[in-house]
């Protein structure tokens, strides 16, 4: 190793203990960690501002150990085999302290927030945190910091992060893990899980059985992840949200539908869209994990975009109404639908709008830079059932993340998906007339770069 690393103890203590049961939250991604045999850190590489020390730095974690529960959180098995939350009083935690003389300080941050995703991870034992400052002289340059997404969400990030920068005196907002899921239990709680799980299986009655299918699958490697840098889908996304009056959210996820029944013919069209939840009382500033996968039915054939428009916001507002809910008792209702109806359920589409909007840029008619699609990795990893379809700003621009299994969706097909929803996009905010520098669905196809 080029680079010198020691460690520092940080001693902390703070309220909030005890044991309960896991969260809605926590229950949605514990199966899919263990799936896929890791921890799904949140997080990454953050510069230090010049001034800040390595004691400075100390502090700040023991701060953020002592206030939030949520990152003194661990898993305990229960007797029946189920697994609990467990919040600790106190305890020790270590700081791994890097450096790195010539080497490249962001090189080695980078590389150690790689080492600390790969590792393996004991949800008993290890805390839901792992840790490294970069130094260069004794002087930090960087920090590494990721949390198990079982503890914490995106939503739980930025409350962490709003938090720490404004170290308020007074008691931490929002509820804990641990009251989220005494609320669950509670009579109110039970109420929310019937009222959505009767939503669901109405859902479940409308949704047609799995048409997809590679005829040429499951590749080897399985499981692909591309993405899809466009630059101009997001301005004109833009000009239809402001002229319809919907959310860009919507938007997104009106193209999606559409370009799920153009390249696969499906319809209804069924997207498990992202939740965070965050507009449930006590959940806005809770640093926690409370993001669940809804489900929305859109039909699409024969309808114009704008139809669509309204139709997919329909069915996210009732959607988002009933994210909140048991995931185990929606794997449960699931599988009873399968054996009643003797067919696979298309369920298996998801989608994780993660865009945070910023300055809107100007919609242009005129050429913009061209888009690119890679593939980025194939593995035989976590065993996706179809498609998940991520959404994320790129400086001037969005990326389209596809992560497939090849078994049900063909790597072309993923890729003109992209490509049909960018098309259609620009079609509509151009009044319906393609302009001449306008991206083509079906333009030529990515090559594997590893």
């Amino acid at each position: 190793m080029p680079y010198e690393v020691h460690q520092v103890s940080v001693c902390f203590a703070g309220a909030g203990a005890g044991e309960g049961e896991f969260t809605w939250g926590q229950r949605e991604w514990w199966k899919e960690m263990l799936q896929d045999e890791g921890w799904w850190p949140l997080g990454g590489v953050v510069r230090v501002p010049p001034g800040r020390s390595l004691g400075d730095l100390v502090e700040e974690t023991r701060w953020r150990l002592c206030r939030f529960p949520a990152l003194r959180t661990r898993v305990k098995m229960g007797a029946d085999g189920r697994p609990r939350q467990r919040v600790s009083p106190s305890g020790v935690f270590e700081i791994d302290v890097a450096e790195v003389g010539d080497e490249d300080a962001l090189v080695v941050a980078t590389r150690l927030a790689a080492q600390y995703t790969d590792t393996a991870f004991d949800h008993e034992n290890d805390w839901p945190m792992r840790m490294a400052v970069v130094c260069r002289n004794g002087q930090p340059t960087h920090v590494v910091v990721l949390v198990s997404h079982l503890v914490i969400d995106a939503a739980g990030i930025r409350a962490l992060v709003s938090e720490t920068e404004a170290r308020p005196e007074a008691p931490p907002r929002g509820q804990t893990s641990l009251e989220q899921a005494a609320w669950q239990a509670s009579a109110a709680g039970r109420r929310q899980n019937a009222a959505a799980l009767r939503y669901w299986g109405k859902v479940l009655n409308a949704v047609p059985p799995s048409r997809f299918h590679n005829p040429h699958g499951p590749l080897s490697p399985g499981i692909w992840h591309g993405a899809y840098d466009s630059y101009a889908l997001l301005p004109a996304v833009q000009v239809i949200s402001e002229r319809s009056g919907f959310d860009l959210p919507t938007v997104f996820l009106a193209l999606f539908a559409v370009a799920m029944h153009r390249v696969h013919g499906v319809d209804p069209v069924v997207v498990r869209p992202v939740v965070d939840n965050r507009f449930r009382p006590g959940l806005a500033d809770a640093v926690g994990t409370a993001a669940q996968h809804g489900v929305c039915l859109i039909e699409v054939s024969g309808t114009a975009f704008k139809e669509v428009l309204q139709r997919a916001a329909r069915s996210a507002r009732t959607a988002f109404k009933y994210a909140y809910v048991d995931p185990w008792d929606v794997d449960a209702l699931i599988q009873r639908a399968e054996i009643e109806r003797e067919a696979s359920l298309d369920t298996h589409c998801r989608l994780n709008n993660r865009f945070r909007a910023g300055p809107a840029p100007e919609f242009s008619q005129g050429p913009v830079p061209p888009s690119t699609f890679r593939w980025t990795d194939r593995n035989d990893g976590s065993p996706l059932k179809h498609l998940t379809l991520q959404i994320d700003d790129i400086p001037g621009g969005v990326s389209l993340g596809l992560h497939i299994n090849t078994a049900a969706f063909a790597p072309d097909d993923a890729e003109t998906l992209a490509r049909v929803m960018e098309s259609v996009a620009v079609f509509e905010a151009g009044g319906g007339v393609d302009p001449p520098d306008s991206p083509k669905a079906l333009s030529g196809r990515a090559e594997y770069t590893p």
